[in-house]
């Protein structure tokens, strides 16, 4: 079946822990996360965050990812380690939330090219 992106954000938002200062999320009743690019300008590509939750002192960012394959990889390696960087800045950290089954496959990518992320199966 898959991971759905809709029930991915809906996990995500009931987790949180601490008491978040604002959530941005590709979902209705939220604010969009901002677009993130790596140099700025208007050619540059843009890539935005799934989910953002901003707390006092730091901010962490997600990533739903439902395939791993070449032409995924592709587009996702540059965005992952944009999110990853982003998130560093705040002092927070990039989650990676993917299907449980392919977890194991998610972690072997993230660790070979030393993407500072955890990789959440669901």
């Amino acid at each position: 079946m898959g991971l759905s992106r809709e029930k991915a954000i809906e996990r995500i938002l009931k987790t949180t822990e601490e008491k978040p200062i604002l959530i941005q999320a590709d979902a209705p009743g939220y604010a969009e996360p901002e677009k993130l690019s790596f140099y700025g300008g208007y050619n540059n590509k843009k890539y935005t965050p799934d989910v953002v939750i901003n707390y006092e002192d730091h901010a962490d960012f997600f990533a739903i990812e439902s395939a791993i394959n070449k032409k995924v990889l592709s587009d996702a390696l540059p965005k992952w380690i944009l999110f990853s960087s982003a998130a560093k800045k705040k002092n927070g950290m990039f989650y990676l939330v993917v299907d449980k089954g392919k977890r194991d496959a998610f972690l072997e990518v993230i660790n070979s090219k030393q993407i500072t992320a955890r990789v959440i199966g669901i």
